[in-house]
C-alpha cells in the first residue's frame, strides 16, 4: 500500500508541475489518475475490520438500518415542505440584499434546500435569519419559520437517529457482544 500511496502523490505531483499553464495534451491526460486518489481515502475501511469496537458500531447500524430509512424518508419530507414555504416567503428577496452567500436564498427549489438544509444543522443560519429579517416578510413569520424549522429539524427529527442507534446498542444481541469485547480487553 505505501508503493501505491506513492505512486499516487507522485502522479499528483507530475499533474501539478505540468499542468501550471501547459496546454500539452499528455497532462490533462494525467487527470485520469484523479480518480485514484479517492482509493486512498478507501483504505481507512480496513480499521473497521482490525477494531473490534467498530465492528459492534457497524453491527448496531446495520441492525437499524431500516428503521433509519423511515426518519430519512420523514427528514426530507419536512425538508421539503420547509423548502417550498421558504421559497413562497423568501422567494426572489434576498438575493438583492448584499453579502449574501451564494448558496443561502430561497430563489430556486435547489438553493431553498440547500439553506433549509443548513438551518436544520444549525450551519450559519442566524446570518440568513438577519437577512430574511431585513426583507419586507413580517418579522413574525419569519421567527416562526426558523424556529419552528429548528425546533421539528434539529431537535425532534435528528434526535431520533441518536434514539434509534442507542436502541439498537440495547438489543441483546448486541450488549452480548459488548460484555465479550470488554472481557477481552
Amino acid at each position: 500500500m505505501n508503493c501505491f500511496d506513492c505512486g499516487i502523490v507522485l502522479l499528483s505531483l507530475f499533474e501539478l508541475v505540468g499542468s501550471g499553464g501547459s496546454s500539452f495534451s499528455a497532462f490533462r491526460s494525467v487527470r485520469i489518475f484523479r480518480v485514484f486518489r479517492t482509493f486512498r481515502v478507501l483504505r481507512v475501511t480496513r480499521l473497521i475490520r482490525s477494531l473490534a469496537y467498530m465492528q459492534v458500531i457497524m453491527k448496531v447500524i446495520g441492525l437499524t438500518i431500516s428503521s433509519f430509512v423511515y426518519i430519512f424518508i420523514l427528514l426530507m419530507l419536512f425538508n421539503f415542505i420547509y423548502a417550498l414555504l421558504g421559497m413562497q416567503l423568501f422567494g426572489g428577496k434576498i438575493s438583492s440584499l448584499l453579502g449574501v452567500d451564494g448558496r443561502m436564498n430561497f430563489d430556486s427549489f435547489f438553493d431553498s434546500f440547500v439553506a433549509v438544509f443548513d438551518i436544520m444543522t444549525l450551519e450559519n443560519w442566524n446570518d440568513l435569519l438577519i437577512t430574511c429579517l431585513r426583507t419586507d416578510a413580517i418579522t413574525v413569520i419569519v421567527l416562526v419559520y426558523f424556529f419552528s424549522w429548528i425546533f421539528i429539524g434539529n431537535m425532534v427529527l435528528l434526535n431520533l437517529f441518536l434514539a434509534v442507534l442507542l436502541e439498537g446498542f440495547e438489543d441483546k444481541s448486541i450488549s452480548e457482544d459488548l460484555v465479550i469485547l470488554e472481557e477481552d480487553f
